[in-house]
């Protein structure tokens, strides 16, 4: 991956319970809100690190705790939903920790993506996030080795879409993930993904990601915040004056349509055939992948800088080129379950 090497983090036993939909590893711009209950009154803007339809996997500045209820707004559409908060994944030095949430209503998904069942882990196929090109909807699309190799090749896929009704040209979608301008966006989120100190593809460091999160945004006396836990939605009219402050302080300009990395990182999920230093070898699902490498989840140990031997896609023929890599990033994955790499690819 094109960055520096990044800290270590290491991971906590933390189990993870079972999903319904499968899940992909996408930072999208929310604002969480808390009124009452064990973490009081609050309001920070921040990323989701995983999501699938029912629920994410988020990062937070403020401490939580288990069955809480907290409402999130999607920045990039301003779509809100009450979620309750199902545990701690991991804790980072005390500045942030990231925490498990599920939405309450099972009917409404905030992200605005279409997921399939989860993947079978030896499943030979792959997946991608795909929009279409006629009404913008977004899926995450179970795909064939060669409809992927077409979608490479051609940078588009012809399939149906449901919500036009007719075959149309579906293309990769947009990896990186701005808030929508508007009465809930901010000006103090990194203006790419690339100045995210967590991203793998970040040119800064994890001691450098408070300065990019507003300060404790608490009600005043007279803001008509309800009072005490499960009053979320009970007082829409407090949210709203809430959701409509400006952040404080001077506002950095930035040319938001840059995009930093020297690559372009694509949310595929293809089988891929890691073999470490010591000749150990581990078959995994890629997060995603760009020309100059790929992030995958292993449970294989590996340190920043180890080299290792990459296969991707992976199908056991035999017949695939290997090539080298170099561990940029490691972190760990779905409440230390795996870890999560970000390799580069080298010559070296």
């Amino acid at each position: 991956m094109d960055s520096a090497l990044e800290p270590e983090i290491q991971p906590n036993s933390a189990g993870s319970k079972g999903r319904r939909t499968e899940r992909i590893m996408l930072e999208i711009p929310i604002r969480v809100f808390s009124f009452g209950g064990s973490a009081g009154d609050f309001s920070e803007d921040t990323r989701t690190v995983v999501v699938n339809r029912d629920g994410a996997l988020i990062i937070l500045r403020h401490r939580v705790a288990a069955d809480a209820i907290v409402r999130i707004i999607n920045l990039e559409n301003f779509r809100e939903a009450d979620f309750r908060v199902v545990g701690l994944s991991r804790q980072e030095g005390g500045r942030y920790s990231e925490w498990g949430v599920e939405c309450m209503d099972r009917d409404r998904c905030l992200w605005e993506i279409e997921f399939p069942p989860p993947m079978e882990v030896n499943d030979s196929r792959g997946g991608a996030l795909l929009q279409c090109q006629g009404c913008g909807k977004q899926s995450f699309v179970v795909l064939s080795l060669t409809e992927v190799s077409i979608l490479d090749s051609n940078s588009a896929l012809e399939k149906l879409c449901e919500k036009c009704g007719e075959l149309k040209l579906w293309t990769y979608a947009d990896e990186v993930r701005l808030p929508k301008e508007g009465p809930h966006s901010t000006g103090d989120l990194p203006a790419t993904l690339a100045d995210d100190p967590l991203r793998p593809n970040g040119a800064v460091f994890a001691d450098q990601w408070e300065k990019w999160l507003p300060p404790e945004a608490k009600p005043t006396p007279d803001s008509q915040c309800p009072p005490g836990p499960g009053a979320v939605a009970a007082d829409e009219q407090a949210l709203e004056q809430l959701c409509s402050k400006a952040p404080p302080g001077p506002q950095p300009q930035r040319d938001r349509k840059v995009e930093k990395r020297l690559h372009k990182r694509l949310t595929l999920k293809l089988p891929a055939f890691v073999r470490n230093q010591k000749g150990e070898t581990e078959v995994a699902r890629t997060e995603n992948i760009s020309k100059g490498g790929l992030g995958v989840g292993l449970r294989m140990t590996l340190a920043l800088g180890e080299m290792a031997v990459v296969v991707c896609p992976y199908t056991g023929s035999g017949q695939e080129i290997e090539q080298r890599a170099e561990v940029r990033r490691r972190v760990s994955l779905y409440g230390g379950q795996k870890w999560f790499y970000g390799f580069r690819y080298t010559t070296q």
